[in-house]
């Protein structure tokens, strides 16, 4: 996955903004995360806290589920060689 997002990305933006993102993102939803377990730890028992971040993480996957058919039919190796840019001519 991360090879996909840097060879894409490398295309967009260049290899070293694309990682710069990519751990700007982790480190701050990982920072987020924490707060928010703090935030119901002092508030929440922690079973009520653990059974809702299930509940989201079971929201994130239900979301992403459908997105599951697009990743199967993408071929990296299409997209690695250029062959995705060129049309056919069959006439």
């Amino acid at each position: 996955m991360n090879t996909i997002l840097q060879t894409v990305g490398k295309d967009l933006v260049g290899a070293g903004k694309t990682i710069a993102v990519q751990n700007l993102v982790e480190n701050s939803l990982t920072i987020i995360g924490l707060f928010i377990y703090l935030y119901l730890s002092t508030r929440v028992p922690i079973q009520a806290a653990v059974i809702g971040m299930g509940v989201i993480l079971l929201v994130f996957i239900l979301i992403l589920l459908p997105k599951l058919a697009s990743l199967r039919r993408f071929n990296p190796d299409e997209y690695l060689h250029g062959s995705h840019n060129q049309t056919s001519n069959n006439s």
